[in-house]
């Protein structure tokens, strides 16, 4: 996606049936424990209405892609169609930029365990583990 313009705003009201058809598969349910299962309409427009001056809907070329939060935690999700495309990464770039511009010090975030590509992504992005796990743990 070189030439792809992504953006980041709040999630809109026509958002909604984007947010259904990628929080409802059962490839996003295994990662997110957050996330109501099954994902509905109504779970989607509860989110909407309540996100955080700092959750935004990921866009790329005004097409939703994903979600990125970077309030007293980050959390990010991209929808299948979009992964492994660097768009994760430059939300996320863009999203903690805005949070540290405004003059926050730290920011934390969790995952699972056995959840490589968010662990990569974390890395990345220069977090490090509180707790670091050996080598040999489940998931490493």
């Amino acid at each position: 996606m070189p030439g792809a313009r992504i953006t980041l705003d709040r999630p809109r009201p026509s958002d909604a049936d984007a947010f259904v058809a990628a929080l409802s598969g059962p490839d996003m349910a295994e990662w997110l424990d957050a996330v109501p299962q099954p994902y509905l309409r109504a779970d989607a427009d509860h989110f909407i209405a309540h996100a955080g001056s700092r959750e935004y809907a990921i866009r790329v070329d005004d097409r939703v892609a994903g979600t990125v939060r970077a309030d007293d935690s980050f959390g990010i999700w991209i929808a299948p169609e979009w992964q492994r495309q660097g768009i994760g990464l430059r939300a996320a770039v863009l999203a903690l930029s805005r949070r540290f511009r405004d003059g926050s010090a730290s920011i934390t975030a969790r995952r699972r365990i056995d959840n490589h590509r968010s662990a990569r992504l974390l890395d990345a992005l220069g977090f490090r583990p509180d707790d670091p796990q050996p080598e040999d743990a489940p998931g490493n």
